[in-house]
Parts: structure tokens; sequence; C-alpha cells
């Protein structure tokens, strides 16, 4: 199992195209599609200045975002019941590979989280934004995040959230960023979820420009 986190982290690393899949068809991929006006310094810029702390406020998780996808009973017996997940899955393989030592880090003072947790958002349009959570791992260039694959995908949206001021907030709490704002750079989950919601493979892993 770890070999196979090992190989998807790698994977990620490497992805360049939006969106992209495999040669074996197991993973789809998608990078930022950066505007041809704009530095990438420009670009990461606009992005975390679009956030303000209203916006924070007003987003919803995935639970109030797509209710029919969530709240059927069949979903929340799937989501509460462990013994349904095929534990020779990535949901069950993660762990190893995330950094162990970094969760004994201490919260600093002044009511902030870890550094190494922390709040996602994106934008919906209209109004509408999502919000879900994602941990850091341990990687050369500190960029890799692990998240929910139902927070970096959606059909409703065309698909990977990667263009849609998709942003990693460590520490966040009650709309203050006190490690900063790290924009999206590319999006990899599997095609078990992708192309049939198979909560065996709800799992994402994010690279965010530094």
């Amino acid at each position: 199992m770890v070999l196979l986190v090992l190989s998807f982290v790698l994977l990620v690393a490497s992805c360049q195209a939006l969106p992209v899949t495999d040669a074996e068809g197991k993973y789809a991929s998608a990078h930022v599609i950066q505007p041809k006006h704009m530095t990438t310094d420009e670009y990461v810029q606009s992005v975390i200045d679009f956030w303000t702390e209203e916006k924070f406020h007003q987003a919803k998780s995935p639970w109030k975002l797509y209710p029919n996808m969530f709240n059927s009973s069949e979903i929340r017996r799937e989501k509460l019941d462990d013994s349904h997940f095929d534990k020779n899955t990535p949901a069950f393989a993660v762990n190893p590979v995330l950094g162990a030592s970094d969760w004994n880090l201490k919260a600093p003072a002044g009511g902030y989280g870890r550094p190494t947790t922390g709040k996602v958002f994106w934008n919906l349009g209209n109004n509408h934004y999502g919000m879900c959570s994602a941990s850091v791992i341990v990687s050369d260039n500190r960029d890799l995040l692990v998240t929910a694959a139902h927070c970096i995908f959606d059909p409703s949206q065309g698909g990977f959230l990667v263009n849609h001021n998709w942003v990693f907030v460590p520490g966040y709490v009650h709309g203050q960023r006190p490690y900063g704002t790290f924009p999206v750079r590319s999006m990899t989950t599997f095609n078990g979820w992708t192309n049939s919601n198979d909560w065996n493979y709800d799992i994402g892993y994010v690279l965010v420009f530094q």
C-alpha cells in the first residue's frame, strides 16, 4: 500500500498538463491555466487577493454545497461504516507517507492551528464558496497536500477545481491566515472517483505555488 501511494505522489509531482490520465488509466490530473497576460507571481498574488475574510466566512462544506450527493441514506451509511471500505484501496494507504513527526508540533500562541493542517477554499461563482480541510505531506519541495477528492473534483463545475481560485490556508482560524495563503498549481486523484464517485477513492493530492 505504501508503494501505491508513493507512486501516486510521484505522479502528482510530475503532472504538467490539463487534464491528463496516466498510461494505465488509474489517475487523472489537472494543471492550473495561467492567464497569458500575467506572470506567475502576478497570477499567484491575484488569487491570494481574491480571498477576503468575508468570503472565507461565506464558504460552505461539500456536505452543504452538494446535498444530493452527500445526504442520501446510502451515502451516509458508506461514510460512517468503515466495514464498507476496501482496506486495500488508497483511502487506507495514506497514513504511512504523512509526516507523522510533524503532528507533534504544538499549536502556536494566539489560537491558530498547526502549520501542517488547514482549510482549503474555492470559488463557485455567484457568491458561492466551498471549504474543506487538507494536510501537508512531507516532500522535498514542501508543496504537497493531501485532501479529499470531493474537495478538488466537482462534475457540476466541469471537473477539477484547479481554476476556481482554490487555495490552502494552513492554520486557518476565523478568517485569519497565520502562515499565508497558497494557491493550487496542480491536482490529481484516482479515476475511481472521477468516473464513479467510489468512496474508496475519495482522496486527492495537490501541489501549491510557494
